[in-house]
């Protein structure tokens, strides 16, 4: 079983999300492992036990989330990171794919898309919405009017096939790869971004 550790502002949504798990504890391989409010409690909780998956509201108090995102990749083996956004144009939702967050669900589409969004992270996939995919086209064509490349020509084709609303899947077989290595290729993208820190709350 894979363990998961929910840091979550709202008790209420957090308890829909772990009873959401629990029920499908028969179907996948999700355990919750704990729960808590801050990341605060989260540093405390991962000081004697490391879960396989943060699923982290990013309305979550308890500082900036870069350097807390910094140390939770620094365990060995590192945990996988899922954040929960308001929508998919929230600021602080690009801020900490860019600090390391592996994937994101969107908190309108419910505990159930969570917990799919959950197994997919766990099985090495990302995902990346067309909205999002243009939001990086237009910050990557910025750092190229600036003289800069930080992208090639397989990632601009990848980001114009997921912005026009190709899923990952279906690019992955266009491409003659494995969701799983497309997924590690949009994990980079986000790494590739330079954007201000965002305020975590």
């Amino acid at each position: 079983m894979a363990s998961i550790l929910l840091i979550h502002s709202d008790a209420i949504a957090s308890d829909c999300i772990c009873s959401a798990i629990a029920a499908s504890e028969s179907e996948t391989s999700l355990v919750v492992a704990g729960a808590v409010r801050t990341l605060a409690e989260g540093r405390e909780f991962m000081r004697h036990r490391v879960p396989d998956l943060l699923a982290v509201d990013l309305r979550v108090s308890g500082g900036p989330f870069a350097p807390w995102f910094h140390d939770v990749c620094c365990h060995r083996p590192r945990p996988r990171i899922v954040v929960i956004a308001s929508a998919v144009h929230d600021p602080s939702l690009l801020n900490a794919l860019r600090h390391g967050a592996d994937g994101y669900a969107i908190a309108a589409d419910g505990p159930l898309a969570l917990v799919d969004v959950l197994e997919q992270v766990l099985g090495g996939r990302s995902m990346m919405a067309p909205e999002i995919a243009r939001r990086l086209q237009m910050h990557f064509a910025q750092q190229e009017a600036a003289g800069r490349t930080p992208i090639d020509d397989e990632d601009r084709q990848l980001l114009r096939w997921v912005s026009t609303g190709y899923g990952l899947d279906d690019i992955a077989q266009g491409l003659h790869t494995t969701p799983g290595r497309l997924g590690v290729r949009v994990r980079r993208l986000y790494a590739k971004l330079e954007l201000d820190d965002e305020p975590a709350s």
